[in-house]
Formats: structure tokens, C-alpha cells, sequence
């Protein structure tokens, strides 16, 4: 098995009736979404999750901040610091920097806010150091964020769904496992993935063209400045879950 140059930390989100769908969210079936939307790229940010575990949480950052930007709200990037330790913290599989539930992150999100990366910054020899008293009081003064939503679609409805989240200006997140081929992609078109696989991955879904969606990943430069085109076959792929707005 190849050696991944990379570092991953997706713990899939078990199956809940609590979760609240995007159906709601997204409204009745109307006017179809445009077949390309790219607007949200020009608020994306560039991130390295480095040696951490960390992959749930900068997804979450780059929503955040996309979803912010886009809108003309005063944007700061979240501390992924912050957010990852009080999610392993709820997670009670204990402290150790093994990665995150999607779930369980963005009730950490909604719960407890979220500090800026400036109150608690991202530095990889304190992933598990405990965040400061005054990033708990930064954070719970940006509890802006109150609610999260599932997509629960599949197929064709999926690629509808996301389309249509993104086009109000909602970036969407998700996750998969990762090969070999996906950690050294450099430009084109991400086909589904074979194994053996290398790890799980979260991402944040910020365009699309007809032809495929458009992710931001956080481990810098990767792909195309830390781009990657994906085939829609990809995003449909049944291995692909964890789609949250």
C-alpha cells in the first residue's frame, strides 16, 4: 500500500433521524441553476492542514468564511484550533489527534461559536492543547451560524441540490475516501477514485461548470492552488457522503 504524503481525519458521521434535511433550505423545485457558477471562487482562502488531522474543521473554515464573504459580513477565519479541540473533546473517544465527525464539529460550530484564528492560532504542536478562556469568550460572541443542514439526495438530485446551494451562496461540504491518484492530482478532471485507499477526506464544494464541481481542499497548493476539478460521477459516487450546508 502506497505511503500518503498527506494527512486526512474524516470520521464518517453515523446515520441519525435527527439531522435536519436541505429541503427546506433550498426551497420548492423552481427555475433550474444555471449550468456554471463560479462566483464563490473568488472568496476562497488557501489553507494547509499540515501534519493534523484537522480536514473536518478547515472545511468548515472555508464554508464559513466563503458563506460570510459572499454576503458583505465582516469575515474573519475561524480557528480550526478552536473547533477541533472542543469537537474531540464532545466526540469522548478521547484526545488524541485521530480526526473528527462531521456532526458532531458542526454542533461545536452552532454551539459554541467560533474565535478567530488570530485568538487561537493554528499551530501544529498544540492540536491538542487546550484553546485559551478568552477564545470560549470570543467565540461565544460569533455564534452567527445557528443551524445546519444534511443533504440526504442522491444522483442526479444530488447534483441539483448542490447546484442550487451553491448558487445561494451556500458552499457545501463533503467527504470520501481518498486514492493515490487524488493526492498527486495537478489539473484536469478527478475521476472516481479505485483502491487502495489512502484515507478519509473532507472538503468544501465552492463551483461548478456542467461538467464538474469545484472543491477547495486544505493542503495548500495541492492541485490547482488548492483546487481540484471533479467529475460528477465523483461527487454521485456511493462512497461520497457526509454532504452538509
Amino acid at each position: 500500500m502506497s505511503t500518503p504524503r498527506f494527512t486526512y481525519g474524516l470520521l464518517p458521521s453515523p446515520p441519525s433521524n435527527n439531522d435536519s434535511t436541505a429541503e427546506v433550505l433550498l426551497g420548492a423545485a423552481g427555475a433550474p441553476p444555471p449550468e456554471e457558477s463560479l462566483e464563490l471562487l473568488a472568496y476562497v482562502s488557501t489553507h494547509n492542514q499540515g501534519g493534523t488531522s484537522t480536514c473536518v474543521w478547515q472545511a468548515i473554515a472555508q464554508a464559513v468564511w466563503v458563506y460570510l464573504s459572499a454576503r458583505g459580513k465582516q469575515a474573519s477565519w475561524l480557528s480550526v484550533m478552536f473547533g477541533y479541540w472542543n469537537t474531540l473533546k464532545l466526540q469522548g473517544h478521547g484526545m488524541s489527534d485521530d480526526g473528527c465527525v462531521p456532526r458532531v464539529a458542526l454542533q461545536v460550530l452552532t454551539d459554541a461559536g467560533f474565535c478567530s484564528e488570530a485568538a487561537w492560532p493554528f499551530d501544529e504542536s498544540k492540536v491538542l492543547a487546550q484553546p485559551p478562556p478568552d477564545a470560549y469568550t470570543a467565540a461565544y460572541d460569533q455564534r452567527v451560524i445557528t443551524k445546519f443542514h444534511r443533504l440526504f439526495s442522491q444522483g442526479e438530485q444530488l447534483k441539483l441540490d448542490i447546484k442550487t446551494a451553491i448558487n445561494q451562496k451556500r458552499p457545501v461540504i463533503y467527504g470520501s475516501p481518498v486514492d493515490q491518484a487524488y493526492e498527486s492530482y495537478t489539473h484536469g478532471i478527478i475521476q472516481v477514485r479505485k483502491s487502495p485507499f489512502l484515507g478519509s477526506h473532507m472538503r468544501c464544494l465552492v463551483g461548478y461548470t456542467k461538467d464538474f464541481a469545484i472543491e477547495s481542499n486544505s493542503w495548500g497548493d495541492w492541485g490547482m492552488s488548492g483546487l481540484g476539478h471533479l467529475s460528477w460521477d465523483v461527487i454521485t459516487w456511493p462512497m461520497c457522503h457526509d454532504f452538509w450546508i
